[in-house]
């Protein structure tokens, strides 16, 4: 059986890191701005006017970098102020990454555990639906593998992980056969090459400059990914479609990777595989069974939604979707 994990900046959070947008925002403003041009000056004056009126704005940096580009009248302004906020968002990510984990702080064995068994916070019923659909592949082993959405190395450092094959557990239906960690790759690349921007030209609300090839090398992801030929994105998206359990922690279903959401989509469409969402809504209190189902139902309805499934293809895959809300399942800080 293959697992496929998408991990995303949920992870680094609940481990204690400070990688909110938020974040960044701080320390971004916090520089020295004495040397900025005047394109870059107008950007960090809309940021602060922003944030302190309606910081939901840039609650996606990626979205709102898209938007700002109606503030730009060439592909020179828009290089020059992208530039910026992409190397210094560089230098933030490598200062966290130089800051390494004390692995002595973390249940490194439930981590590995989490991993291998990610029906374990379902409720009851659930997870017997899930061990069913495991029972085929009872005589073989499991292959677990990670797309990260993260730029830092969290993971690897945790697992100590090194591109071999990392037993996790054996597998429960049958203690002969085990489960391994085989693969974790970086989708949107790693600290020395971070890639911030949008899904598509549509996210780009500038509709004189979204035309312009360059415009679009600088802000679409799935085409810098390309550009930089490492064949990673086909990868992830291979992964995804040889996957039987799609799990998705840490990330809010944006916009900007709505080119990953259809691929999970074409997957519970074309084969019998199963998507375990890990949702986090604070409002929602674990002694109102109408709220949770309720919220259930909303986080389904905003995946379909972010897919190019027809309204018949969408009824063929919503129950294989399992939604679980504010899991401890990665909650390793001793």
């Amino acid at each position: 059986m293959n697992i496929v994990y998408l991990i995303g900046n949920g992870f680094d959070i609940n481990i204690g890191l400070k990688t909110r947008y938020k974040d960044f925002y701080d320390y971004y403003l916090a520089l020295d701005s004495s040397g900025d041009n005047e394109h870059v000056k107008k950007l960090k004056e809309h940021l602060k006017e922003t944030l302190s009126t309606d910081d939901k704005y840039w609650s996606d940096l990626e979205i709102a970098l898209g938007a700002y580009t109606t503030n730009f009248s060439s592909l020179e302004e828009l290089e020059m102020t992208y530039n910026d906020i992409n190397d210094r968002f560089r230098e933030f990510i490598q200062t966290i990454e130089e800051e390494k984990l004390d692995i002595s702080k973390f249940n490194i064995e439930k981590l590995k555990k989490s991993l291998a068994h990610p029906e374990n916070c379902f409720c009851k019923a659930e997870q017997e639906l899930l061990r069913e659909f495991y029972a085929h592949w009872t005589g073989q082993d499991c292959d677990v593998k990670i797309i990260s959405f993260n730029y830092t190395s969290t993971i690897e450092q945790l697992l100590s992980y090194q591109n071999n094959s990392l037993r996790l557990d054996l597998w429960p239906l049958h203690t002969s056969y085990k489960i391994n960690l085989s693969q974790i790759i970086h989708i949107h690349g790693r600290s020395d090459v971070p890639l911030i921007g949008v899904n598509d030209k549509t996210q780009i609300m500038n509709p004189e400059l979204r035309e312009i090839v360059e415009v679009q090398e600088y802000l679409i992801k799935p085409l810098l990914n390309k550009m930089q030929g490492h064949r990673i994105d086909h990868g992830a998206l291979q992964n995804i479609r040889s996957a039987d359990v799609i799990c998705v922690y840490g990330l809010s279903l944006g916009r900007t990777d709505a080119y990953w959401w259809d691929a999970i989509a074409q997957t519970l469409l074309t084969k019998d595989a199963r998507l375990l969402f890990y949702a986090y809504d604070d409002e929602v209190p674990p002694y109102r069974p109408q709220l949770i189902n309720r919220m259930k139902r909303r986080w389904k309805n905003s995946f379909l939604q972010s897919t190019k499934l027809t309204e018949e293809e969408k009824k063929k895959i919503s129950e294989k979707f399992f939604v679980v809300n504010r899991p401890t399942v990665f909650d390793i800080r001793l």
